[in-house]
């Protein structure tokens, strides 16, 4: 059974945006087969049925179709294919699938309904919302719409199928990011935005509790070079190589060791000496990073080892070192609702932390682990890309 220590209100998603994250040691093909293991009680694994998985199986996308992208949220999964259509799978109450279906859940991927003539270049799925960046240059959101999270500046109605965001005048979306209940964006004019839920100070504009329906700017003090949408907190990379991170910090997941205080405004995670963060990820109740030094980092909640260094189980307010096997270093990484999934540049993927719904994908009877494992991905299948739901993982294999 899945353990739920959180009212809804507190837990947060998900995953790294759908950006490809590539080994370094070998080439590797930039598409392939989307993998899907963990807790699968809403269909949100796309294989057909609601059985957890506790090892890696293939989700079900229409024979022959390839996938350049995915995004795993609260219950639901995106992937992108390479004709630009979208699939989806999972639970669909809020219109979260975006195929304008009952309301209930999917266990076969459908095809999201893209507005006619367009088709996507990236998404993100949040909580219970979604988002996409369309080749027309707008971006567009579905699902749920109880914070302004969509950004379409309507009356804060579920939206199940794709509407356009209501960008600022001039300014197209390079990449997006969605949380538990608000949603961030760069734009092309180098701006941070964000809207939704602000009860913690998640939108960055120095204002705790006032919701935002359509996109404002975050108070980043440079442009924006990647971006994270947490459960109720965040993370950025500067142009200037600094990461930054705001909203709430109740277990220390903001990194900036002082004093577990919500910041309404970005400030900037104690990165070790000498240490830029090349790739971050913001979870549930925790962050993960990876450094310019070769190594990997996290803080936050540890409560099932989700920081991965082995210690006591205990929180931490500053980056620490992931207790990676010996010459292991990651290219990517993607925290979950409370464990974190890694690609590795020796094309393997390590999880650790929550797996309780079998997440971490290495068939340990579902034990936690505060250290790395293997994800048990297939023989010869090269991972391209990873990202984790609340309860759920999901990776590109070429």
């Amino acid at each position: 059974m899945i353990r739920r220590r959180l009212l809804a209100s507190s837990v947060a998603a998900l995953a790294l945006a759908a950006t490809a994250c590539f080994p370094e040691t070998t080439p590797v093909p930039t598409t392939g087969t989307v993998s899907v293991w963990g807790y699968n009680g809403f269909g949100n694994l796309g294989i057909g049925n609601l059985t957890n998985q506790p090892l890696p199986t293939t989700f079900a996308a229409p024979p022959g179709v390839r996938f350049a992208a995915v995004s795993a949220g609260g219950f639901h999964t995106l992937a992108l294919a390479t004709d630009g259509s979208v699939y989806a799978a999972g639970r669909d109450d809020d219109g979260q699938l975006g195929n304008d279906a009952a309301f209930d859940y999917q266990v076969s991927p459908v095809t999201v309904a893209a507005p006619p003539g367009v088709h996507f270049t990236s998404v993100a799925a949040g909580g219970y919302h979604s988002l996409a960046i369309g080749s027309d240059g707008n971006t567009y959101a579905w699902g749920q719409d109880e914070h302004g999270q969509l950004g379409d500046d309507a009356a804060l109605v579920h939206q199940s199928l794709p509407v356009r965001v209501a960008t600022p005048p001039g300014v197209r979306f390079v990449a997006v990011s969605a949380g538990f209940a608000h949603s961030l964006a760069i734009g092309d004019d180098g701006g941070l935005y964000s809207w939704g839920y602000n009860g913690f100070g998640e939108l960055g504009n120095g204002i705790r509790g006032r919701d935002q329906a359509v996109p404002g700017l975050a108070g980043m003090p440079v442009r924006a070079t990647a971006i994270s949408a947490g459960g109720h907190h965040n993370l950025a990379v500067g142009d200037n190589g600094v990461t930054y991170s705001w909203g709430w910090d109740g277990h220390g997941q903001l990194g900036d060791d002082i004093g577990l205080a919500d910041r309404l405004t970005p400030v900037a995670v104690a990165a070790p000496a000498g240490v830029q963060f090349t790739r971050i990820a913001a979870g549930a109740r925790h962050s993960v990073a990876v450094g310019s030094d070769g190594d990997s980092y996290a803080w936050g909640d540890d409560t099932y080892g989700q920081v991965g260094d082995d210690a006591a189980l205990s929180d931490r307010a500053l980056p620490t070192k992931v207790a990676l096997p010996l010459g292991v270093q990651l290219s990517g990484v993607a925290a979950g609702g409370d464990h974190t999934v890694a690609l590795a540049r020796n094309g393997l993927i390590y999880t650790w932390g929550l797996d309780d719904g079998g997440q971490l994908g290495n068939d340990t009877a579902t034990v936690d682990q505060p250290t790395a494992v293997i994800a048990a991905t297939a023989s010869g299948r090269t991972p391209i890309a990873v990202s984790a739901g609340y309860y759920h993982s999901v990776a590109i294999l070429g």
